[in-house]
């Protein structure tokens, strides 16, 4: 998915040098991977990333969806192979990344709070909503945060 992620950026936002990526649950997951691969002159350069309830350490949730041959669900189970090696480069590579910020919700369902954040981050980088998994990322009016 990170591929096809790659291929939109390109060829929709070719007239573009920068983007921002902005990214809720596993999509988040792909942009991570998108940036940590990101080849320079190929599409817009990420020079942010802001993650919405994102399951950086995994999601209990996919453990109900295991028994499915989906190996995004299977991707997404705590201690992962993938969500361990994405997280270890990412954090490894912290000093080369994008502006990062990170949105936890309160009242997830399915990335508990230890999961939303891929390490320790400052508190700068991390902002607490009183939101869901979903409505994280469906702000109820301007003045709502998220």
């Amino acid at each position: 998915m990170s591929n096809q992620l790659n291929s939109y950026l390109r060829t929709e936002l070719e007239g573009f040098d920068e983007v921002v990526l902005v990214a809720h649950s596993m999509g988040g997951l792909i942009a991570k991977d998108h940036i940590l691969n990101y080849i320079s002159g190929e599409g817009p350069r990420p020079i942010g990333y802001v993650s919405m309830a994102v399951p950086h350490k995994g999601s209990i949730g996919a453990l109900l969806l295991s028994p499915s041959a989906n190996v995004n669900a299977k991707e997404m189970q705590p201690l992962s192979e993938y969500s361990d090696t994405l997280n270890t480069e990412w954090y490894e590579r912290k000093d080369e990344l994008p502006k990062c910020v990170y949105l936890i919700a309160t009242h997830d369902e399915c990335v508990p709070e230890v999961s939303s954040l891929p390490y320790k981050v400052k508190t700068a980088d991390k902002f607490t909503l009183d939101h869901d998994h979903t409505s994280i990322c469906k702000p109820g009016s301007k003045k709502d945060l998220s």
